[in-house]
Formats: structure tokens, sequence, C-alpha cells
């Protein structure tokens, strides 16, 4: 597949490269954390330009390997995109006279009918779009931005969708005026009835992660009392094991990424411990161990994007200048199954 980059390759190309193509900051002499963590972040790059942006950035992975990244520009309202790491492009729309923004960090998967992109519009309502690719992956087309119905939220707080089979897809985000977590399910036709998570509220958006692999999704979300919510749902089922993490406070929206073993790593922020980052890794039992320091003891005043591969979960970090960053930050064979003593 022309183009496809997977992120340990990028780390190769720091090695050959040097400073000028990618950046790795090394840590002050500590433990990594979590298993295989690592002390290094190196800049997101795209066609050798940093990537700037003013929230998280989002990506997603298709079949092939092949990555998309979207996030807000740094200085404007705009969406951007890169394919495998390609020169950015402002997402337009088919639409004439129309260019989407958005306040917030936008949003992308990958389903069994391409790419689809959604985004919170600065009028609230929820918005996804999809895009046309040709055979060497460049982006010749774009999508309408389609209003799902009757989903709205605060203008600045943003929507987190999964893919699920055979097209389908499920996307959550927090009530515009309440305190409510709603989420509704599209099989690629028609809408499902939007859902009310039960007994649980949240003061900043929920973040949401499927695997396939134990065919169930994942919500994660800051509670009231600004400790960290998760509840997990089968496909087809109900929302189950509506509970508070231990451990832990923070004011920023907690995220997750879902390995492809039913393992998991949560990432929030410590308000405890001058905001830095920890993460907890969890799996189908429930959670492993306690809340861990990120090991090089960085933060950012944006949530963090927790990104899994195979195995391996990579931490995407926004910085307060706006530039982008990631490392490795779990490997996650062997915790499919068994549950971590607390």
């Amino acid at each position: 597949m022309i183009g496809k980059i997977k992120r340990a390759r990028l780390a190769i190309i720091a090695a050959v490269a040097g400073a000028a193509i990618m950046i790795g900051i090394s840590a002050p002499a500590a433990l990594a954390t979590q298993p295989s963590e690592s002390n290094n972040w190196a800049k997101e790059i795209e066609a050798n330009v940093p990537v700037r942006s003013a929230d998280t950035i989002s990506e997603g992975h298709d079949p092939n390997g092949n990555l998309m990244q979207v996030w807000r520009g740094f200085d404007n309202n705009y969406i951007y995109v890169s394919y495998n790491h390609r020169t950015a492009e402002r997402f337009e729309s088919s639409q004439s006279g129309t260019i989407p923004q958005t306040f917030v960090a936008p949003s992308v998967i990958w389903t069994d009918f391409g790419w689809r992109i959604f985004h919170t519009g600065t009028d609230g309502h929820v918005y996804y779009a999809g895009m046309v690719l040709n055979a060497s992956g460049s982006i010749t087309g774009w999508g309408n931005w389609i209003s799902i119905p009757n989903a709205s939220t605060a203008a600045y707080e943003t929507v987190s969708p999964v893919a699920l089979p055979n097209g389908a897809w499920y996307a959550t985000w927090g009530g515009a005026t309440n305190t409510n977590i709603y989420g509704i399910y599209f099989n690629g036709t028609t809408y499902g009835a939007i859902q009310t998570i039960p007994h649980a509220a949240s003061i900043s958006p929920p973040t949401l992660a499927y695997d396939p692999s134990w065919g169930a999704m994942v919500v994660v979300w800051r509670d009231l009392s600004n400790g960290v919510g998760y509840a997990r749902q089968p496909l087809g089922g109900q929302w189950l094991f509506v509970n508070l993490l231990p451990g832990i406070s923070t004011n920023e929206r907690p995220t997750i990424g879902l390995a492809n073993n039913g393992a998991g790593l949560i990432s929030a922020r410590n308000t405890e411990d001058n905001n830095r980052l920890y993460t907890i890794a969890i799996n189908r039992s429930g959670w492993h161990g306690t809340w861990q320091a990120e090991s090089t003891g960085w933060t950012s005043d944006h949530a963090v994007l927790i990104s899994a591969i195979g195995y391996i979960c990579y931490m995407v970090l926004t910085g307060y200048d706006g530039q982008v960053w990631w490392k490795e930050v779990a490997n996650l064979q062997g915790y499919g199954s068994t549950r971590h003593a607390a």
C-alpha cells in the first residue's frame, strides 16, 4: 500500500534524519511507569512541517495500516487533515462556499464505507462527513457535512465516535444544557434512538473506544466530583459497570485507547499532582493496579490522545505552544485476560 506509515517507523526516521525531521526529548532519569513506556517524546511531523493545533489531535487507521490525522488549526477554527503524514489540507466541503469550523477537537474514524470525520459545529450541532481518496492516497473530493438528528452539545465540547462492524458507528457527547452523556448508533443507513448513559453525569465531554476482540465499547468521563467514570457496553446490550476509577481527581476530560486484545489505557490529568498526566490500564475484568504518573512529567492544557496500534498504546500531546508530540506509553500484550490486583 503506497504511503503506509506506522508510528514505529517514525522513530527510525528520527534516528536517521536527525532533529530537523523529528525531535525527541529525553527525560531526566526516571523509571517507566507502564510496561515499555518510553521517556522520549518526538514531534508530530507532516511533510517535514511540525503540526500545531489549538486542541487534541485525532487519528484513525484503516485495515491496511494507513493513518489519517485530523486537528483544529492552531490560530483558526478550521479542520485540517493529513493522510500518511502528507502535507496537511484544510477540510473543504462539497457544499458551495461552506468551510467547516469548530471551537474544539474534531475526530476521525475508519468505517467499512471509508473515513468519517466528526466535529462539533460553532452552532453546537454534531456533524460528520467523508472524503474521497484516489489509489495513490491523494484527497480528491470532500463530502457534505451531515448533521446528526437531535444531536447537539455545548459549542466548546467535542464529540467522540467509534467505528463498529459492517459500516456502523456510535458517537457520544455531553448535553448542551445538562450534565447527561448521550450516544447514538448508526448502522450505515439509519439512526437508532438517542441513548442516555445511565448513572453517568459529566461537566466535560466523554471519550469512547471500541475493541472488536471482545465486541464492546468503553466510555470514560470526568464526573461531577472530578473523578473518572467508566462504563462499557457489549454491542446491542446495556451500559454496564458504571462506576468511578479510584485514586485520581481531574479537571479535564479523560481519554481512552483500546488495544486489540481487550486491554486498554485511560489517561487523565491529575489535579493532585500539579496537573501531571497519569494513566491506568484496564481489561475486560476491570482495571490493572493503580494510576501511574507519565514518566517525564509532561502535561498539557488539553486532553491527550491515547492511540492504540496492536498491543502498543501511544500518547499524543498538544503542548502549551500548540506543538504536537508523541511517544510510546505502554505495551499491553498479556494484559487482555488477567486482572492485576488493585
